[in-house]
């Protein structure tokens, strides 16, 4: 895995480098300083005094092992961070690696509800955890209104020839994960994360 992002207390991104070694990232490096730096936390800083930055950094050497971002204002910040960080591993990508981008989504209460990856930028897998207690069917509504209607319609527009899977709890009808393949767009990533978002805070809602 080259890197993993997860969204926290809808507020807060935690991005981690599982093998800094192999990217060879640090705050000195060109394509960060432009790629990630200048277009992403300087431009954020702009507009957010409270933004916070703190970088960790593997086994006593400059290289990046994480970072974390505090007090952003919205998800729209959170997919700035992402795409930006998509084109930084692009970059690496070409000459190195293929690369699996992950986010994480947790509950107020830190409980990780949901991890949507973006595999060699044409698969999206959408993984609930503890999906029995989230209890997402096909036939609920929150399914037909923000994932049948709201995710699949708007994507066929752009993709076409996009395919579906769905992967289900203990042989019931309460979905784990769903699979979309040939999304190759960061735009409709974004788009997808968006929705999950506002699905699992109906889901908070509603199971409290």
């Amino acid at each position: 895995m080259l890197c993993t992002i997860s969204y926290i207390e809808f507020s807060n991104a935690k991005i981690f480098f599982p093998n800094p070694e192999l990217l060879q990232i640090t705050k000195d490096s060109k394509k960060f300083n432009s790629l990630f730096l200048q277009n992403t936390i300087r431009y954020l800083e702009k507009n957010n005094r409270k933004l916070k930055v703190k970088y960790n950094f593997y086994d006593d050497t400059d290289l990046i092992e994480s970072i974390d971002i505090q007090n952003l204002k919205s998800v729209e910040d959170y997919n700035l961070i992402t795409s930006n960080i998509l084109e930084l591993l692009t970059e690496i990508k070409e000459t190195e690696i293929t690369s699996k981008i992950e986010r994480k989504f947790y509950s107020q209460d830190d409980k990780l509800l949901s991890i949507i990856s973006f595999l060699d930028f044409n698969r999206i897998i959408i993984t609930f955890v503890n999906s029995n207690k989230l209890k997402i069917q096909k036939t609920s509504e929150l399914f037909k209104r923000l994932i049948s209607k709201k995710i699949l319609d708007n994507l066929k527009r752009d993709f076409p020839k996009i395919k579906t899977s769905y992967d289900f709890y203990d042989n019931t009808k309460i979905i784990d994960s769903i699979e979309i393949v040939n999304v190759s767009s960061v735009k409709a990533y974004n788009f997808v994360c968006e929705q999950i978002i506002e699905l699992l805070s109906e889901l908070e809602y509603n199971l409290k």
